[in-house]
């Protein structure tokens, strides 16, 4: 057939700019991990905990298009069900987090929808007030970036975004999480562009790299390490949850003495883990991590920027 080669395919499928030897993009260079100089944190502590607690309002009249994002609504409008158990997680189990982690001394950074800040002031406040990093993500949970979405457009929610947000905290957020992970070809450098830091949306390392030549840091903010993602996607049991996360800090612990500092990334939903005969397990799980390794606990950004400073790569100040 004209215009297809002997596959099948349409010619253009092959076609684009950077088609050829090595990285098909210029996101980002390639590298091995074990290549990289070493890297070591305050203290001289093993791991980075990093942990990053998402703060999402899904509208009750979500489309779900392009996608379903994580957590969305499953039954046709309206799905009160869905809907309610994710608002207990910002009425109910955010507090339970909130609790446990001033009990273990440790921060986090929390990834806000815009919406969540203008619609629960109190809420923000409350995570501000337990010394935690708060970081953009979006919107709201109905405003997904996908390959389907004009720039202009994009370029507008970005603002509208960081605007709302920065109007809450009377400071611009330096990192970004896109809702749903889900990003277009345009994101990056338009986040490079409003200058924002970092950036949660990539899972390929276990440590920093740098985005767009050092706009931009992508941190390792794995979707495997994840209560919703372990729990729920995979249906594993909480006990199980609470051993994945011990093999992984072992395993990271374990590499520190040849390649530095490693990153424990953990994401935890309010909606997942706040529930109350869950929280007890995610007690056990960092509890667990702080007894037996040594852990430097701290934002996204302030891991950012510390890797930053020794690697001489990204923009973080």
């Amino acid at each position: 057939m004209s215009g297809q080669d002997e596959g099948g395919l349409p010619e253009e499928f092959l076609r684009y700019p950077r088609r050829g030897y090595g990285m098909d993009h210029d996101w980002y260079e390639w590298s091995m991990l074990h290549e990289r100089a070493p890297v070591s944190w305050p203290g001289g502590e093993a791991l980075a905990l990093m942990l990053v607690v998402p703060l999402e309002w899904f509208p009750l009249d979500s489309s779900n298009k392009p996608f379903r994002p994580p957590g969305g609504m499953l039954t046709p409008y309206p799905d009160l069900r869905h809907y309610t158990s994710r608002d207990y997680g910002n009425r109910v189990g955010v507090v339970r987090l909130l609790d446990l982690f001033a009990e273990l001394n440790v921060r986090a950074t929390f990834a806000v929808n815009a919406e969540v800040a203008r619609r629960y002031p109190e809420l923000i406040d409350a995570v501000r007030s337990g010394r935690h990093e708060i970081c953009a993500h979006g919107i709201d949970m109905a405003h997904l970036h996908s390959g389907e979405l004009p720039i202009e457009t994009e370029r507008e929610w970005i603002g509208r975004a960081l605007d709302m947000l920065r109007e809450a905290l009377d400071s611009p957020p330096r990192g970004w999480l896109s809702p749903g992970r889900s990003e277009s070809a345009n994101t990056l450098e338009l986040l490079a562009g409003a200058g924002l830091e970092y950036c949660l949306d990539w899972v390929n390392d276990d440590m920093p790299y740098p985005l767009l030549g050092g706009r931009l840091t992508a941190m390792p903010h794995s979707d495997e390490l994840s209560d919703r993602q372990i729990i729920l996607d995979y249906r594993h049991t909480e006990e199980s949850f609470v051993e994945q996360i011990g093999d992984a800090a072992r395993c990271l612990a374990a590499e520190t003495g040849r390649f530095g500092g490693r990153i424990l990334p953990l994401s935890v939903s309010p909606w997942v883990s706040g529930l109350p005969y869950r929280i007890d397990y995610l007690r056990r799980a960092l509890d667990g991590v702080l007894k037996a390794h040594s852990v430097w606990s701290a934002g996204a950004g302030e891991i950012c920027r510390h890797w930053c400073g020794q690697s001489g790569q990204g923009n973080a100040s």
